[in-house]
């Protein structure tokens, strides 16, 4: 009579069986419905052909995951920016016209709170992980719908409400976005995947500011250029649900092969990296079961290098967006440009940022950011001297603006920067498991367990 296998299947237990007569005497076992025998074993996760790159276990998956993250924010910073080319349409409106102010009043009701609602989104991405950013893409596609509805039926209330509903949610969707490619790209490969992001949004500035008012004119009005964004936000919603989609597939395999050391295809070396940390964190939260979570109380820990950096990423922003909000209306009222010219023109200032993974690859390879950082900030400085001092061709402005902000791949973090995964667990307040989930070095894990103990 066979003898029964355990019951109790340890971590390390191999769900791959080797040994041919092992396999065999398993398979009949469970033939005999040995109720306390293994499961039957499953073949090795092999990697799929490179070209459906689609696939979870195809090579190239990862970055064609890449494309589609940086795409989940592009609905909300196409519709922020495409405001700048309709201003002058909602200026001269003769049925429904607007002050300066009140256009003012609309562009800042977004940021207003995207002052501090971020970081409670960023609180429920930590905790819901990616079913909250699909919410928040949602949230977006409704605040727009409103906005363009106030608009449309001249309510100015109605429609600043949907500013600030929109902005309720537009700032969780770019946290979320850079999170999830935070979670996939590590060490040198991070400001590479940074930068795609980067040139990703300036493709939806460029698309706003050169298409919206085209839009407008045709359909004879601004108002279908606002419902017009809204169609950008619901297909950035089904983006963001196909990532999401592949999240769970990756999720999955991680359950049912990683955590239990099941050997993967070493051409899936990308699969393999997340796999280890998974692993090591699976280990250290058995060995720390009761560790503290991390709460709110813990932002006074962050160092002063955080905030610095927080501090200069505020600057950079001011700098730029300052001049980017009111560009297409500066270039007709100074320069007679027509409404159409005006947008295209002030979009070519995202045109060359599609550059910026490139330039990523380079900082990661040989360093050099802090310099390109003062580099940006200086050619800004001559940006606004030229346009106030001057009558240089706006182009040249532009040109100035465009290389200054290539420097925005620079906000990306270095290799010693992490952000967590939107598909972990709630995180817990120890540096054991900040060093086990981020530090790619295996031999670190014990030392910082040990320290732990100690």
């Amino acid at each position: 009579m066979a003898p029964k296998h355990s019951a109790q299947a340890s971590e390390l237990t191999p769900l791959v069986l080797d040994t041919p007569d092992v396999a065999s005497g398993l398979t009949s076992a469970c033939g005999r419905g040995d109720q306390g025998g293994l499961s039957p074993p499953r073949s090795p996760l092999r990697r799929a052909p490179a070209w459906q790159f689609w696939r979870t276990t195809s090579p190239p998956h990862r970055f064609y995951l890449l494309l589609l993250m940086s795409c989940i924010p592009f609905g909300g910073h196409f519709v922020k920016n495409g405001m700048s080319s309709l201003e002058q349409l909602m200026l001269d409106d003769p049925d429904f016209p607007i002050t300066n102010t009140m256009y003012g009043a609309l562009l800042s009701a977004v940021s207003v709170p995207g002052m501090f609602l971020p970081l409670l989104g960023g609180r429920l991405l930590d905790k819901s992980g990616h079913r909250s950013i699909r919410f928040f893409l949602v949230w977006i596609c409704v605040g727009q719908a409103i906005f363009a509805l106030g608009m449309q039926m001249k309510l100015y209330w109605l429609a600043l409400f949907g500013r600030v509903f929109f902005g309720v949610g537009e700032g969780s969707v770019v946290v979320g976005a850079r999170v999830f490619i935070a979670s996939w790209f590590r060490n040198r490969e991070l400001t590479f995947a940074m930068g795609v992001s980067v040139a990703m949004t300036n493709v939806s500035k460029m698309l706003a500011k050169a298409t919206v008012a085209p839009i407008a004119l045709y359909f004879g009005g601004y108002v279908q250029a606002l419902w017009y964004g809204v169609v950008v936000c619901l297909a950035s919603t089904v983006v963001g649900v196909l990532v999401c989609r592949y999240t769970l597939q990756l999720k999955r395999i991680v359950k049912s092969r990683v955590i239990s050391e099941e050997a993967l295809d070493p051409g899936l070396s990308w699969l393999k990296d997340y796999a280890e940390k998974k692993r090591r964190k699976h280990r250290w939260r058995k060995m720390n079961a009761h560790a503290k979570q991390i709460s709110c109380e813990n932002v006074q820990d962050f160092s002063r290098m955080f905030w610095i950096i927080t501090l200069l990423h505020v600057n950079f922003v001011n700098v730029f967006h300052l001049f980017q909000n009111v560009s297409s209306s500066y270039l007709f009222q100074r320069y007679d440009y027509s409404i159409v010219k005006a947008g295209v023109v002030s979009s070519v200032s995202h045109l060359f940022v599609v550059f910026a993974p490139f330039i990523g690859l380079v900082i990661d390879q040989f360093g050099g950011r802090m310099f390109l950082i003062i580099l940006a900030a200086i050619l800004s400085i001559l940006a606004y001297v030229f346009m106030i001092f001057t009558s240089v061709d706006p182009l040249v402005l532009i040109l100035i603006f465009e290389d200054s902000r290539s420097g925005w791949v620079l906000s990306a973090p270095s290799s010693r920067s992490r952000a967590l995964s939107v598909d972990d667990e709630d995180p817990v307040d120890n540096p054991a498991v900040l060093e086990a989930r981020y530090l790619s070095s295996e031999e670190k894990v014990p030392s910082a367990t040990a320290r732990t103990g100690a």
